[in-house]
């Protein structure tokens, strides 16, 4: 994450395969990673701060977005393909 983009904003992974994002917030505040369906949520990372998250999805297109109020509409989000 940076303030308020995520880099980069498409990614691809293979389907029906356990496949781990890591993120890093080199931006000055909070953000976190929300696919909405299937329910994909990094927990909210501030500034400086890294996890992990482990997704397995069958293939599709599947949005994303920084929940906190303002980043989404300020262009923080992005796209996951599956294949």
């Amino acid at each position: 994450f940076v303030d308020v983009a995520f880099v980069p904003k498409e990614v691809t992974i293979p389907a029906n395969t356990d496949v781990t994002i890591t993120f890093v917030n080199d931006g000055a505040a909070t953000h976190d990673f929300k696919i909405a369906s299937p329910g994909v949520f990094s927990g909210y990372l501030g500034p400086g701060g890294t996890t992990e998250v482990v997704v397995n999805l069958p293939p599709g297109t599947y949005p994303f977005a920084c929940t906190i109020p303002g980043h989404a509409a300020s262009g923080m989000v992005g796209v996951l393909i599956v294949r």
